[in-house]
């Protein structure tokens, strides 16, 4: 049995996971003696692969709500990045795009969450059966250990630029600290809420840490990887995460990370700080002790490299992925 995944462009995704999980998936699939082929972006052509299964990304999913009946008839898999009802993500209205995937996800072959809480969502606030829902998180690349320079310390976050993230409100707690030495580069895709990008920018200004923040709205995997071998914590303030894949990496790299406990899944004790939400003041004390204790962060970091090489890899998580789905 063939396997065939639609993901969005680029563009649609707005610097989303689905290409990159796809891809990570179909090497896997591939190696394991499973044929699979990844198309990205354009209307969802079904025709063109009559025997395969399907896996559609979620984002895809709301504007195939009138063929439903069609691919509920097929070995149809979707792949479910985010919550609907938590997200903004789509262009259209959240209740719209909720409501497409509460008709669909129950009467589709499988659908697999890429974190154990949106496969929890996806039975409570969606009605998907229990034995129809799995959890496969994405798998971890070999990715090369940081080094960070003495002296400075280097704070790096990423993910897409929106309000969920909430770049403004760790920008804001690292302004308390104009008495240490930091330096911060936030590093997103802009697309999906240019304005909020613009937002950052000025923001930056204001609290006058031009000199200390860097704003990189394009990034490539090339550019970020020299910032990435640098870094001295990743620091993510996000509203809420489906799967932290900046976490993730930050880990596999042995990178201490400070994150919201709303992104703190995959954090192991001492691998990490785990910080309440909505509190700016206790977000800066901790983020005070990382930038000020270089011997806080090397233990850290250590931890931290144990934690990620403890990930699975994309063989592992293929394999699961078809144990799940029956494509064998």
């Amino acid at each position: 049995m063939a396997v065939s995944f639609f993901v969005p462009s680029r563009s649609e995704a707005a610097g989303g996971i689905g290409t990159v999980y796809a891809a990570g998936l179909a090497r896997g699939l591939r190696a394991d003696g499973v044929p699979a082929t990844i198309t990205a972006g354009g209307a969802v052509d079904f025709r063109a692969v009559p025997d395969d299964d399907l896996v559609i990304d979620g984002i895809l999913l709301p504007p195939l709500c009138s063929r439903l009946e069609e691919l509920a008839s097929r070995r149809t898999v979707a792949v479910m990045h985010h919550v609907a009802s938590r997200t903004s993500n789509d262009r259209r209205s959240r209740a719209e795009v909720t409501e497409s995937l509460r008709a669909m996800l129950p009467r589709l072959h499988r659908v697999i969450a890429t974190s154990e809480q949106v496969a929890a969502d996806l039975v409570t606030d969606f009605g998907v059966a229990p034995e129809r829902v799995f959890a496969v998180c994405p798998g971890a690349d070999d990715l090369p250990r940081a080094t960070p320079a003495p002296g400075g310390c280097q704070i790096l976050s990423t993910g897409v630029l929106t309000r969920r993230k909430r770049h403004d409100f760790l920008l804001r707690a690292l302004a308390r600290l104009s008495d240490l030495d930091w330096t911060l580069t936030i590093a997103g895709e802009a697309t999906r809420d240019p304005a909020y990008a613009v937002e950052l920018a000025a923001l930056i200004l204001v609290l006058s840490l031009d000199n200390r923040v860097s704003l990189i709205t394009d990034a490539s995997a090339e550019r970020l990887e020299p910032i990435w071998q640098t870094t001295s914590v990743f620091a993510l303030t996000t509203r809420w995460e489906g799967y932290a894949a900046g976490v993730a990496q930050a880990l596999r790299r042995g990178i201490p990370v400070m994150v919201t406990l709303e992104a703190g899944t995959l954090v192991s004790a001492g691998a990490g700080v785990l910080c309440p939400d909505d509190d700016e003041a206790t977000v800066s004390k901790v983020l005070r002790r990382l930038v000020f204790d270089g011997t806080l962060r090397n233990s850290m970091a250590e931890a931290a490299w144990n934690a990620g090489q403890a990930q699975p890899d994309w063989m592992t998580q293929a394999r699961r992925f078809a144990d799940v789905t029956g494509v064998r």
